[in-house]
C-alpha cells in the first residue's frame, strides 16, 4: 500500500459570520416618501393619516424617514458601520446544527464557532491543528475531528481530547451517541461509546476519504478517492457503503473524485 499522504484540492469556504442588533446609527439616510398615507410614524416621524390637518400632511409627508438599511454590498474586509454590526470571522470548513437549532462551525487553526440563536461566539479550544468535521447529538454531545489525529468531544462546558489510533481525520457522523464514525486518509474509525476503534477498509489500495454520512445505522456512506495504482495522478471516485456489518465499495469510476455526500434516505443519496 502506498504510504504517501496527499489530498485533492478542496474548496475552503470563507465564512464571515455577522451578528446584528440594529438600533441607533450614526449614518443618516436620505428622506423617503411614505408609501401609504395610513402608515404609522417611523423613527419619530409625523403621522400623516386621514386625521392629520391638510397643511401638516402637505408639508410633513416628505419628512418621514425610514431606519437605514445595512449595506448589501461592501468591499471585502472593510468594517461594517451604520447598523450596529459586530463580526466574528474565521475560515470554517464544516458546519453542524444541533436539534435546538444552535450552530457549530470548525475550521483552520483550531477554530470553533458557536451560534446560540442570537449571536456568534468563539469557543476556546487549545489546539493548533486544523479542524475539518463537526457533528453531534445535542449541545452537550458534540464531536470534532481534524488534523494531527484530532478527535475532540464537547459536553456543553468542557472539551476532552479522545484517543485516535488512526490518521488525520476529515469528517465525522453518527447514528447515536454510541455509534459514531470518523474518516480520513486510509482510516475509518468507529466509536461505540467507550473507545474509537479502526474498521476494516473496503479497499486494498490507498483511500483518501473526505466525508462520511449516514441515513441509518445500516446505511452509512463514506466518499473520497483512490489513486489509480498504475498512475497515481489519475483518481478514481470512491463510495463505500456500510450495511451494519461490512463496508462495501458501491462505485469506482476512473477520472473522478468525491468531496461530500448527503441524502434524504438510504435509497435517495
Amino acid at each position: 500500500m502506498n504510504t504517501s499522504r496527499s489530498w485533492a484540492p478542496c474548496a475552503v469556504v470563507v465564512l464571515a459570520l455577522f451578528v446584528t442588533s440594529c438600533g441607533s446609527s450614526s449614518v443618516e439616510a436620505p428622506p423617503v416618501a411614505p408609501s401609504d398615507a395610513d402608515a404609522a410614524p417611523l423613527d419619530g416621524g409625523v403621522d400623516v393619516g386621514l386625521d392629520a390637518p391638510e397643511d401638516v400632511a402637505d408639508s410633513e409627508a416628505n419628512d418621514v424617514t425610514e431606519v437605514p438599511a445595512c449595506p448589501a454590498v461592501r468591499e471585502f474586509g472593510a468594517p461594517i458601520t451604520g447598523c450596529g454590526w459586530n463580526a466574528v470571522r474565521g475560515i470554517a470548513v464544516s458546519l453542524w446544527a444541533s436539534p435546538s437549532k444552535q450552530l457549530y462551525a470548525v475550521g483552520q487553526g483550531g477554530l470553533v464557532l458557536h451560534y446560540d440563536g442570537t449571536q456568534w461566539s468563539t469557543l476556546e479550544l487549545t489546539t493548533p491543528h486544523g479542524l475539518y468535521g463537526v457533528w453531534g447529538t445535542a449541545d452537550d454531545d458534540v464531536f470534532v475531528v481534524g488534523a494531527g489525529r484530532s478527535i475532540l468531544h464537547y459536553d456543553g462546558e468542557t472539551w476532552t481530547r479522545m484517543q485516535n489510533e488512526g490518521d488525520s481525520l476529515r469528517s465525522v457522523w453518527g447514528a447515536s451517541p454510541c455509534n459514531v464514525y470518523a474518516v480520513g486518509t486510509n482510516t475509518i474509525l468507529h466509536y461505540d461509546g467507550l473507545a474509537w476503534l479502526p474498521m476494516t477498509l473496503p479497499s486494498k489500495d490507498d483511500v483518501y476519504l473526505s466525508r462520511v454520512w449516514g441515513a441509518a445505522p445500516d446505511a452509512v456512506f463514506a466518499v473520497g478517492y483512490n489513486p489509480l495504482p498504475a498512475n497515481p495522478w489519475i483518481k478514481q471516485a470512491f463510495i463505500g457503503r456500510y450495511d451494519g456489518s461490512t463496508w462495501n465499495v458501491d462505485v469506482l469510476e476512473t477520472g473522478r473524485y468525491l468531496t461530500s455526500v448527503w441524502g434524504a434516505s438510504p435509497t435517495d443519496v
